[in-house]
C-alpha cells in the first residue's frame, strides 16, 4: 500500500482531482451513460477501478464517497446484479477495503453514540423469526438482515474513524453536493428508464405509473429526495450566487411531484416554510434570497391562478394530496395479526404472504408492510421494537445535540425521511437510502464531537 503517494509531486494534480467536484460529476455522467447503453458491468468495473485506486493511494475515505454514492445508478436491470463479473469486481473492492482498514488503523478507535444501538439492531435482525417454525422464512430474510444490520454498522464504523479530508476542502459543502448530485442522477435514470420503455416522456404517464429501475422505484426516489432536499437548502445558504440552487430545488420539487408519492409530497410541502426560514437565517445575502424567493412565490401564484381558470383549484390540491391508503390499512392489519402470533421476535424478515405472492416469484420472497413501525412489529416483534426505539432516540439525540447549520439541515433530512418511513419501509433500503442517512448522521456526530478536521 502506497498511501498518500498522490499528495507528493508530480501526482498532486491527480490527488486534487479526487477531491474536486469534477470527480463525482464525471462518475454521475458515467452512471447515466452506462444505464442508457445498458452496459452496467462495464460501468461497475470503472467505478471499482476508481474505488480501488483511491483506497490504495489515499488514507482518507472521503474519496470513496463518490463511487459509493453513484455506482448503483449504472445498473439498468436487476439481472445484471447476478453477473459473475459483478461479484468478482466486488471481491476486489472488498479486498482493497480490508487492506486499507488494516494498514491505516487509527491510533484510537472511535465508537460513536450509534455503535451500541446499531449492535442491538443487528441482534434484533439476526433473531427475527427464530421461533416462527419456518426455516425457509428465516433463510429468505438473511440478505435483508445482513444489508440492514452488519453493513450499516460497518459503514458507520468506517466513516467515523477513517474520514480525514484535507483542510482546504469544505467537506460539509462537498458532502451535501454529493447528496444532491446522487438524487438528481437517480431522477435521470428513472426518467430514462421510462423513456426507453415507452418511447416518449409524458408527465401524466410518469406521475400515474410507478417508475422502476434496477436500484429502486418511485417511492425509493421520493425517500431520497426527502433526504437530499435539505442538503440543497444548505448549499443555497452557502452559495454566492443563489439562483442556480433555487433551480436545483425547483427540479427536486418537480421530481417529487412526478414520482406520484403523495405522502412524500405532502411532507415536503409542509416542511417548505420551515426550511425556507432556516435557510433565510443561514444565508449570507439575505436581500438576494428574499428577492428570488418572493419572485418565485409570485410566479407560482400566477401559475396556480392560470391553472385555476381551467381547473378547480380544490380538485388540483385533492389530486396532489389524495387520501387513498393504497391498500396500506389492510397490510397494517395483517402486520398486527402477525405480531399477535409472534410477539417476541416476530415472523422473520423473509416472511411472505402466500395469498399475495406466488411461490415461484423468488425475488419477491418478502412481504413489504409499507411502514417501518409495522414492518419491525411484524418481522422482529417486541424485541425489534425496543432496539429500533433506542436506535431512533440516539439518532435524534445526535442531530439535536448542537444548533449548528449542518445539524439543522441534517435534522430536517432525518425528520422528513422518518415521517415518510411511517408509510414506507425506507429503513430497509440499503442503497441509496440507509447508507446515505447513516453518513448524514456520522458527519453530524463528528461535527458535534469536534473529531472532524473539516
Amino acid at each position: 500500500m502506497i498511501c498518500n503517494l498522490l499528495e507528493k509531486k508530480p501526482f498532486q494534480g491527480i490527488y486534487d482531482f479526487f477531491y474536486s467536484y469534477a470527480y463525482p460529476l464525471m462518475l454521475a455522467l458515467v452512471s447515466v451513460l452506462c444505464f442508457t447503453l445498458r452496459i452496467s458491468v462495464i460501468g461497475f468495473a470503472f467505478f471499482g477501478l476508481c474505488a480501488c485506486v483511491s483506497l490504495v493511494l489515499i488514507k482518507d475515505l472521503t474519496v470513496l464517497l463518490p463511487p459509493l454514492a453513484l455506482f448503483l445508478y449504472c445498473f439498468s436491470s436487476v439481472a445484471h446484479f447476478g453477473s459473475v463479473y459483478v461479484y468478482f469486481i466486488g471481491g476486489i473492492i472488498g479486498a482493497c477495503l480490508i487492506a486499507h482498514i488494516i494498514l491505516n488503523l487509527p491510533k484510537k478507535v472511535y465508537l460513536g453514540e450509534l455503535f451500541a444501538p446499531l449492535c442491538f439492531v443487528t441482534v434484533a435482525l439476526l433473531l427475527a423469526g427464530v421461533f416462527s417454525n419456518r426455516n425457509d422464512t428465516y433463510v429468505d430474510g438473511l440478505l435483508v438482515m445482513f444489508g440492514t444490520g452488519p453493513v450499516i454498522l460497518v459503514i458507520y464504523f468506517l466513516f467515523s474513524n477513517y474520514l480525514n479530508p484535507p483542510k482546504w476542502l469544505d467537506f460539509k459543502k462537498y458532502f451535501c453536493f454529493l447528496m444532491v448530485l446522487s438524487a438528481l442522477t437517480g431522477v435521470c435514470t428513472l426518467f430514462l428508464s421510462t423513456y426507453m420503455e415507452r418511447g416518449f416522456i409524458s408527465i401524466y404517464l410518469l406521475r400515474h405509473n410507478v417508475l422502476f429501475t434496477a436500484w429502486g422505484n418511485s417511492n425509493t426516489l421520493a425517500s431520497f429526495i426527502l433526504i437530499a432536499f435539505p442538503c440543497a437548502c444548505y448549499l443555497l445558504s452557502r452559495a454566492k450566487y443563489q439562483l442556480p440552487w433555487f433551480f436545483v430545488i425547483f427540479l427536486l420539487l418537480f421530481s417529487m411531484y412526478v414520482t406520484g408519492s403523495d405522502g412524500a409530497m405532502a411532507i415536503l410541502i409542509l416542511s417548505l416554510p420551515f426550511l425556507a426560514l432556516a435557510t433565510f437565517f443561514q444565508v449570507r445575502n439575505k436581500k438576494q434570497f428574499l428577492i428570488i424567493l418572493l419572485s418565485i412565490i409570485t410566479l407560482s401564484l400566477c401559475a396556480l391562478f392560470i391553472i385555476s381558470l381551467k381547473t378547480d383549484i380544490v380538485l388540483l390540491v385533492e389530486g396532489l394530496l389524495n387520501s387513498s391508503d393504497s391498500g396500506r390499512i389492510t397490510i397494517w392489519r395483517s402486520a398486527i395479526n402477525l405480531y399477535k402470533k409472534y410477539p417476541v421476535f416476530g415472523a422473520g424478515l423473509g416472511y411472505m404472504d402466500l395469498s399475495i405472492f406466488s411461490p415461484e416469484l423468488q425475488l419477491l420472497r418478502q412481504s413489504n408492510f409499507h411502514s417501518v413501525l409495522f414492518h419491525v412489529m411484524a418481522t422482529m416483534g417486541t424485541f425489534g421494537l425496543i432496539c429500533y426505539g433506542i436506535y431512533y432516540y440516539k439518532r435524534f439525540n445526535v442531530l439535536l445535540k448542537r444548533f449548528t447549520s449542518i445539524n439543522v439541515f441534517s435534522a430536517y433530512s432525518f425528520a422528513m425521511f422518518t415521517l415518510y418511513a411511517l408509510i414506507d419501509t425506507s429503513e430497509f433500503n440499503l442503497f441509496p437510502l440507509m447508507s446515505f442517512m447513516t453518513l448524514v448522521i456520522v458527519i453530524t456526530e463528528l461535527n458535534n464531537e469536534g473529531k472532524n478536521k473539516y
